[in-house]
């Protein structure tokens, strides 16, 4: 299949129409030289934003999302006197462990997610609405409060 030059009118000529010295059979081959120049361009200008960006980052707020408060205050100073090489709190980077749960947040020591704790929660709610619902299982484990039989 011969490469036929780039058309650059409104409309792509008709099939059989003579086109820069060559018959056009229905199919125009664009060169795939303008497509992989945009290509490393675009690749160029995304490298920039990601490194543009992650030194903005790097400059500005650590926890950008929080509202001021104790806790956010809290978490910035724990982790400046942890990471600040001479204080007393430094821990080397060997040290810091942090476990984390599927979704990123961190693992507590035995862990239950939020929905069960809810769910559990909501059962004396459902019980004190239904007092008939406290002798039938599952409410009556619930109520029990037996985590084993649950």
């Amino acid at each position: 299949m011969r490469m036929m030059a780039r058309c650059r009118c409104a409309a792509p000529p008709k099939a059989g129409v003579q086109v820069g010295g060559r018959v056009n059979r229905g199919m125009i081959m664009q060169s795939k030289q303008p497509a992989l120049h945009s290509l490393r361009a675009m690749a160029a200008a995304l490298a920039l934003l990601v490194v543009a960006h992650g030194l903005a980052f790097a400059q500005g707020d650590p926890l950008p999302s929080w509202n001021e408060g104790a806790a956010r205050k809290a978490i910035v100073e724990f982790v400046r006197a942890t990471t600040t090489p001479g204080s007393p709190g430094f821990v080397p980077p060997a040290e810091r462990i942090a476990t984390f749960d599927q979704d990123g947040t961190l693992w507590v020591e035995q862990p239950m997610y939020a929905q069960v704790v809810f769910a559990l929660d909501r059962v004396k709610d459902v019980v004190k609405a239904q007092p008939a619902l406290a002798g039938e299982e599952p409410f009556k484990t619930v109520l029990s409060g037996d985590r084993a039989a649950m």
